[in-house]
């Protein structure tokens, strides 16, 4: 998958995230954020941009999540 195609993604999110509640509005935005500054290179081993950007928004939840606590989250995790 190319970058180009993350950007039809993100087009309709951005429209989608105009609508929701304003209370909901930084939220969308926040996802918008998270999968702008995805590269090609990251992009390389996915083929549908659904799955990208959802892989992509768990792992900033998971980043987000773990710098909020004093455990981490994945530590000792590994996977082949």
């Amino acid at each position: 998958m190319r970058r180009m195609q993350l950007d039809e993604l993100i087009v309709r999110w951005k429209r989608t995230t105009r609508v929701l509640a304003p209370g909901n509005q930084n939220y969308g935005q926040h996802l918008m954020d998270i999968l702008e500054k995805r590269t090609d290179k990251e992009l390389a081993l996915f083929s549908d941009p659904v799955e990208a950007a959802a892989v992509f928004c768990l792992i900033d939840l998971c980043r987000t999540k773990e710098r909020e606590s004093a455990i981490p989250l994945m530590a000792d995790v590994r996977y082949r």
